[in-house]
C-alpha cells in the first residue's frame, strides 16, 4: 500500500489501531470499509498491488477475500477473490475521481479504455464483478463512523432522505441520519404494538366466552384460591392495562371462601350439593377466577414482548443519558417518537438534538448506530471509528468503551485512536500501524 507492506490482526472483540499521524490509520479503516461493505470501486483511489482479508465465523471456519493486481501495469485491473466467486475492477481512467462511485461509467470507462472487450465479455465482468460484490454483502454487516472525515463513505443504509447541502457539517448530517433511524424504529415498534394488542382483544374475549366444565376431581381440590404471589400476578398483569382489579379480584376470593363448603364429595366418589345456591357462587366464582388467572397470563406475555421490543430504546435512553447527566442533560422520546433533550429532572419541551454540543452529538451518534443501527442483524456486525475521542471530555472518553462494551453483544469494534483515555486498560488489545 504507497508502496508499503501492512499486517494487522484484529482482536475478536475490540481492536485499537495507534501510530504516527500519516502512517495510514485512517487509510486502513477506510479500505476495511470499503471490502467488507461492498463498495468495492472505492478502492481504486488507493495505490496497492494487493490486499487479503481473513475473517472466521463462530466456529472458526476461515475465509479471505483477495484482492490483486493482475500485472505492474498501472492500468492493470484488479481481481477480486471470495470463496468460489471472482470479478474484476478496472482502476480510474485518466486520474478522473468524480467517478468513483459510479456503476455506470465504471462499466462505461472499460469500454473506453480497453476495444478489445466485447459485450458479451463486458456482461460477464458487470455479472462477476456483482455476484462478488453481493455474496462480501451478505456476509458482512459493517457500520462505519468517520465521523468528520467524508472519505470513509459513510453508510447510506440506515439514510432515506437526500443529501443536504454541503454547507451542513458532516456531524450535523450524521446526527440528523441517527434522529430518523430512531423514529423509525420506534415507529416500527409502534406498529408490532398496535398488531398485538389486536390480537390480545381476541386472546382476552375467546377466554371470556369460553364456558369451563368442572371434574369431581378438581372439585376435591376445594382449593381453588390464589396464593399471594399469584394475586400479585395477576393484579400487576391486568393493571398494566390501567384497570383497577384488586377489589373485584378480593369479591371473588371472599366468595369461594364463603362458599367452598356448600358441596362435598361422597364415598361413592359422587357429588353431593348442601346448598344449591352456595355451590351455583362457588361454581360462578372460581369460573371467573380462573379466567382472571388466563386473561393475567396473556397479557404478561404480551408485556414482555412488548418490554423486549422496547429493550433497544431503553437501553439508548439510559447509557446516552449516562453520559448527559454530568452536563444536567437528557434526552428522551416526544409524542412524536422524535429523539429530544431538555434539563435534567424536568417537564419542559424538548430541543432539537441538532443544538447538542458536537461531544454530545458524538456519544449520540455512536450510540444509537450500534444499539439501533447493528441491530438489523441480530445485535452482529462490525463497528469502526476512527478517532472516537474528537470532541469528547477526558471523563467521557475514559467510560466510552466500556459503555459500548456493556450494550455490545457479538459486535467486533475497531476504532483508530491517538487516546489512552480511549484505550483505558485494554492495552493487549492495541495493533500498532507501521508499514515497512
Amino acid at each position: 500500500l504507497y508502496g508499503k507492506y501492512f499486517e494487522l490482526s484484529f482482536h475478536k472483540d475490540v481492536t485499537f489501531l495507534y501510530g504516527m499521524n500519516g502512517c495510514g490509520k485512517t487509510t486502513i479503516l477506510n479500505i476495511l470499509h470499503h471490502i467488507i461493505s461492498g463498495n468495492l470501486l472505492n478502492l481504486r483511489k488507493y495505490d496497492f498491488r494487493y490486499l487479503e482479508l481473513i475473517c472466521a465465523d463462530d466456529k472458526e471456519n476461515h475465509k479471505s477475500i483477495k484482492i490483486k493486481k493482475s500485472s505492474i501495469n498501472s492500468n492493470a485491473p484488479y481481481e477480486i477473490v471470495f470463496e468460489d466467486i471472482s470479478g474484476v475492477i478496472y482502476p480510474l481512467s485518466s486520474g478522473d475521481k468524480s467517478s468513483i462511485h459510479d456503476e455506470f461509467t465504471f462499466y462505461k470507462s472499460i469500454n473506453h479504455d480497453d476495444d478489445s472487450i466485447e459485450n458479451e465479455d463486458l456482461n460477464v465482468i458487470k455479472d462477476s464483478f456483482s455476484q462478488v460484490r453481493e455474496k462480501i454483502r451478505s456476509v458482512f454487516t459493517p457500520i462505519y463512523l468517520p465521523l468528520t472525515r467524508k472519505d470513509g463513505n459513510f453508510d447510506e443504509r440506515f439514510s432515506r432522505r437526500p443529501s443536504r447541502p454541503r454547507t451542513e457539517s458532516y456531524l450535523d448530517s450524521s446526527v440528523r441520519r441517527a434522529v430518523i433511524l430512531v423514529k423509525d424504529y420506534n415507529q416500527n415498534i409502534t406498529y408490532l404494538e398496535n398488531k398485538r394488542l389486536e390480537s390480545l382483544k381476541g386472546e382476552v374475549l375467546h377466554k371470556a366466552l369460553l364456558t369451563q366444565d368442572f371434574s369431581i376431581d378438581e372439585l376435591l381440590l376445594k382449593n381453588q384460591s390464589l396464593s399471594v404471589e399469584d394475586r400479585a400476578n395477576v393484579i400487576s398483569a391486568i393493571s398494566d392495562l390501567r384497570i383497577s382489579v384488586e377489589e373485584d379480584l378480593n369479591t371473588l376470593i371472599y366468595k369461594i371462601e364463603e362458599s367452598k363448603n356448600s358441596y362435598y364429595i361422597n364415598e361413592k366418589h359422587e357429588l353431593e350439593i348442601i346448598s344449591p345456591i352456595g355451590f351455583a357462587n362457588y361454581i360462578s366464582a372460581v369460573s371467573q377466577l380462573n379466567k382472571f388467572r388466563e386473561t393475567s397470563n396473556i397479557i404478561r406475555k404480551a408485556n414482555e414482548v412488548r418490554k423486549r421490543l422496547r429493550s433497544h430504546i431503553t437501553n439508548l435512553l439510559s447509557v446516552v443519558n449516562n453520559f448527559f447527566y454530568d452536563g444536567g442533560k437528557e434526552i428522551y422520546l416526544d409524542n412524536a417518537g422524535l429523539i429530544k433533550f431538555r434539563n435534567l429532572g424536568t417537564e419542559e419541551p424538548g430541543t432539537s438534538v441538532t443544538a447538542l454540543s458536537s461531544g454530545e452529538k458524538q456519544i449520540l451518534i455512536f450510540f444509537v448506530y450500534i444499539i439501533l443501527g447493528l441491530r438489523v442483524s441480530n445485535n452482529t456486525g462490525i463497528f469502526i471509528i476512527d478517532e472516537p475521542e474528537l470532541s469528547l471530555h477526558l471523563e467521557w472518553q475514559q467510560k466510552f468503551v466500556p459503555s459500548l462494551l456493556n450494550v455490545t453483544k457479538e459486535i467486533q469494534m475497531v476504532f483508530a485512536t491517538h487516546s489512552p483515555e480511549i484505550i483505558g486498560d485494554m492495552l493487549n488489545n492495541c495493533v500498532e500501524v507501521r508499514g515497512y
